[in-house]
């Protein structure tokens, strides 16, 4: 597509898409600059122009995200991160209206004022007998399987966390929320289920990039059968949790909050206070995580390094990457690491991607294959599959006349790179966020759940092709098959 055929945005819409982004510049500059508001943005493509901007002015954006990153790492690492006050064993408190005890851990500062102070968003348990939102009625799960997603009510008093399926079974609300805002960024999000399928993480918060104490958001967990919610974190203005897992235990959960990462000894009833270890090679905060499939360690993917954490130890081994590493996941024995980088600065390219082989121990790698096709930049955050056969990229090049970025898909083993003719990964209103993928991988993980539009795809990446397998309300879900 070139200048003469491309079509325009009109000037005042993109007047604005610009003025917010430099309102978020300069906020983020009055005092020390958030790191996860400076990468998030940079990393996930929230620094975005859609397709029908010029790309010569997406590179200047994007430049221009690069220095002001710049700057904040100067002037964050002459500041000292914001202590964690803990308890040793935090005491039950109770939610707002709820009757069961929701276990705290409490984090400083105490709050300002703001949405994240005086009206953050809480979470109750179902009491029983509650009518999900009209909007459930459009769920149609994929067979074999749950959708769990947090629906607003109609008149805009709150939410619910709502679980639909297996086929025939009817959507059943789990929890509760208010305090959220109707049509601010982020909201309320399903995060993921634990793998026994036991219990829902949730973040909630909100997100505003051009006021600092609007900027919060809290981690929950709620059992899958109602039973009970339990508040992981205790944040007010300015400071937000970031991306989690679970163990393969379903107990231990981990979590970050900029550069910190905390690991629990239960996201259902903890006992004890997080252990917690500093990411300097990760001053951003990583955009991805994955426990080691024995649960003894923690792959940290952050920019130009992999963190390698032990566990029980909470110590760390970095290894750099050249450029920028875009994702990386552990073999199945969890001996080595297959990760996938580019070859210019972070959400830039401009080459091929390539596919390496990591030795966790001795932090060596080698190039197993660069992919055929190159994509200019790198949006949002690329997934690779559990058993790391296929990378999924959002980007952005000059190969694709869509009218929309499109989603590469590399095979892993020999590079070759296809450009779907839908959309797979794709915007989300969690615009700043890394919390939740933007495709799910399906058993045998040469299969994704995309969301488009409302409708639910079963995508098979060995022939592009796609199949409508559901519906649902809610911008994202997180859905759970029966069959693990």
């Amino acid at each position: 597509m070139n200048e003469e055929t491309m079509p325009t945005r009109p000037v005042d819409e993109l007047d604005a898409q610009l003025s917010g982004y430099f309102t978020w510049q300069s906020a983020a500059l009055r005092d020390i600059p958030s790191a996860e508001d400076v990468a998030v943005r940079i990393a996930d493509g929230s620094v975005r122009v859609r397709r029908t901007v010029h790309p010569a002015l997406v590179w200047a954006v994007l430049a221009l995200a690069l220095v002001v990153a710049g700057i904040a790492l100067v002037v964050a690492g002459n500041s000292k991160p914001a202590l964690v006050v803990t308890s040793s064993s935090p005491s039950p408190k109770e939610s707002p209206g709820a009757s069961d005890p929701v276990a705290v851990v409490t984090f400083a500062p105490s709050y300002g004022p703001g949405v994240c102070g005086s009206g953050r968003v809480e979470i109750k348990r179902a009491s029983g007998g509650e009518v999900p939102p009209a909007a459930a009625d459009a769920i149609v799960s994929p067979t074999g399987g749950r959708l769990a997603m947090a629906l607003e009510n109609a008149n805009g008093d709150g939410g619910a966390i709502v679980i639909a399926g297996p086929e025939g079974v009817a959507p059943r609300v789990v929890a509760v929320f208010t305090g959220e805002e109707i049509q601010a960024a982020a909201g309320v999000q399903v995060v993921a289920w634990s793998p026994d399928g036991n219990t829902l993480v949730i973040w909630a918060g909100n997100e505003s990039p051009g006021s600092r104490d609007r900027n919060c958001g809290n981690l929950w967990t709620i059992a899958t059968d109602g039973s009970r919610v339990v508040r992981l974190t205790d944040n007010g203005p300015e400071q937000a949790a970031g991306i989690s897992a679970f163990a393969p235990d379903s107990k231990r959960f981990a979590y970050t909050e900029n550069s910190v990462l905390f690991v629990l000894d239960s996201a259902v009833d903890p006992q004890q206070a997080p252990e917690r270890i500093g990411l300097g090679g990760c001053p951003f905060g990583p955009s991805a995580m994955h426990w080691a499939p024995d649960g003894t360690r923690l792959l940290l993917v952050c920019a130009s390094t992999l963190v390698v954490v032990d566990v029980a130890t909470m110590s760390d081994k970095r290894i750099g990457i050249p450029f920028d590493a875009l994702a990386a996941v552990w073999s199945a024995d969890g001996s080595s690491i297959v990760a996938a980088r580019g070859d210019g600065a972070p959400g830039l390219t401009g080459g091929p991607l390539a596919i390496l082989d990591v030795d966790p121990v001795a932090g060596t790698f080698t190039t197993r294959v660069e992919s055929n096709r190159s994509t200019e930049w790198v949006l949002g955050i690329p997934l690779m599959s559990p058993d790391a056969r296929w990378l999924l990229v959002w980007g952005g090049g000059n190969e694709s006349d869509l009218p929309f970025y499109p989603t590469y898909v590399v095979d892993t083993a020999t590079g070759v790179t296809r450009i779907a003719d839908f959309e797979i990964l794709s915007d989300s209103p969690f615009a700043f966020s890394t919390r939740r993928p933007g495709a799910t991988w399906l058993e045998g993980n040469d299969r994704v759940l995309a969301n488009d539009n409302g409708t639910l795809f079963e995508v098979d990446l060995r022939t592009l092709t796609r199949t409508a397998v559901g519906s649902v309300p809610a911008p994202d879900f997180a859905w759970f098959p029966l069959s693990r």
